[in-house]
């Protein structure tokens, strides 16, 4: 989605790079598909009840703000901002997540997705860079490139 979003305003040049990635993103959700499917859910951190009712209430209050944030941006005339706000929710809902998924790697994913979304915001405020760009090529690479991480097994305890 995020290499998609960043197509919006992106030059010829850069569009490809961001088609590129989105084959890439793509090609590394379907292997982690396959791999949640073949896990027993018992491995699963949200097995347990409270665990998934934490998940729930986070991601719960994560599309809630990103959705009132986005709305809020858009009535004000600053919908080219979206991205720009999405991105820094995604990056803030991350920081529970890791203790909660006992995942040590969305901690620093957190933080680089949050200074993705404050580049975002002084390229576009200062250059006239399109945040969409920004945060398209930005998020779209980290996430992509984290999740192949964690498919590898990279920092697994």
């Amino acid at each position: 989605m995020w290499f998609g979003w960043g197509q919006a305003n992106a030059s010829a040049g850069l569009t490809v790079v961001l088609a590129v990635g989105g084959v890439l993103a793509v090609a590394v959700a379907i292997a982690g598909g396959v791999r949640a499917f073949r896990s027993p859910g018992a491995d699963s951190v949200l097995h347990d009840r409270r665990a998934w009712r934490r998940y729930g209430l986070v991601v719960g209050v994560e599309f809630a703000l990103a959705g009132v944030g986005a709305a809020a941006l858009a009535a004000t005339g600053q919908s080219d901002l979206v991205p720009v706000w999405v991105c820094a929710v995604v990056a803030v809902h991350l920081f529970p997540l890791a203790s909660l998924l006992r995942d040590r790697l969305l901690v620093p994913l957190g933080a680089l997705l949050a200074a993705v979304a404050l580049a975002a915001l002084v390229a576009a405020l200062a250059t006239g860079v399109p945040a969409s760009t920004v945060t398209g090529l930005g998020a779209g690479v980290l996430l992509t490139l984290f999740a192949a991480i964690a498919l590898a097994g990279v920092g697994r305890r």
